[in-house]
């Protein structure tokens, strides 16, 4: 089995998106005592500048997201729906201390991911890649086995982000104009929401305490998007799905040994078991792909 060939500046930007994405709970968790909807909506208003102004100082793509062709606006709008849903169900993992539960969700997903790769893009595995993928599956359903309940955060969480990562592989749009779209809808959204509700006292309170913080919060939800998005170009979704094993990875390390959450012994060896299936995965995946060892 051959890859789709990958160049260099893709496996980057891949890695850069989900590292970024990995340690995102600390920063998210500065807002600590703020309303985690009040933090979305914020987090919808200044994404969409800050990517208007970078396609701008850079090569100038904003004007491509007018003339994107109508067949695609359908499914901007539902790419930028799932994506913001998954904002959303993030800031309240945060919020509510479950960064455990938020890593298991993003361990979820690229199982997912990767089955929409095979059942919708056609893509295929090696029986060393169906191997490294087996063993991921017996290391999340034991570290779910360990939760005792039902995760519907992890599994929000894992269904908008592989559904979005779907939605994003299919549009075939300049990963600038996509995002800038997707980010416009969340934008228009937000604006919605606000010229319709009355006056409230704890948005303007959370504006006030946190306002250069929020504004920070768009770059930094911005910019690891763009990179996926110059990574969905480039890689396979079956590629992906296992790089992304290094942001749920973050968030359970910091979970653990900053934020101080309990887990056990038994979750540990979960989390171990994952590794080895992603290394077995990874190793497979260089073994059969055609990636060239410089960028060109």
């Amino acid at each position: 089995m051959t890859h789709p060939r990958n160049d260099m500046k893709s496996w980057i930007s891949a890695i850069a998106a989900y590292v970024a994405w990995g340690i995102m709970p600390l920063f998210w968790r500065m807002f600590e005592g703020a309303p985690a909807f009040h933090i979305f909506i914020h987090r919808c208003l200044w994404a969409f500048p800050f990517l208007v102004i970078l396609s701008r100082i850079g090569r100038p793509q904003s004007a491509e997201v007018l003339s994107l062709d109508r067949g695609r606006w359908p499914w901007l709008l539902l790419s930028g729906l799932l994506i913001g849903t998954n904002w959303w169900l993030y800031i309240i993992g945060v919020e509510r201390h479950q960064v455990v539960e938020m890593s298991l969700g993003y361990f979820f997903a690229p199982l997912l991911t990767s089955a929409f790769g095979v059942l919708f893009m056609r893509e295929k595995l090696s029986s060393g890649q169906w191997l490294g993928v087996l063993l991921v599956v017996c290391g999340v359903a034991f570290y779910s086995r360990n939760q005792g309940q039902v995760p519907m955060l992890a599994l929000g969480l894992a269904v908008t982000f592989s559904g979005y990562s779907l939605v994003k592989k299919m549009i075939k749009a300049p990963p600038m104009s996509a995002l800038t779209a997707e980010a416009g809808v969340l934008f228009i959204l937000a604006c919605f929401y606000l010229a319709t509700t009355p006056e409230d006292t704890a948005f303007m309170a959370t504006w006030e305490r946190y306002h250069w913080l929020l504004i920070l919060g768009g770059t930094l939800t911005a910019l690891p998007l763009l990179w996926f998005a110059h990574a969905m170009r480039g890689l396979t979704l079956t590629s992906l799905s296992m790089l992304n094993y290094i942001s749920p990875t973050g968030k359970f390390l910091i979970a653990v040994f900053i934020f101080g959450e309990v887990v056990t012994i038994q979750d540990f060896w979960a989390f171990g078991l994952v590794w080895v299936g992603v290394v077995v995965y990874l190793a497979y995946t260089y073994k059969h792909s055609k990636m060239p060892l410089q960028p060109e």
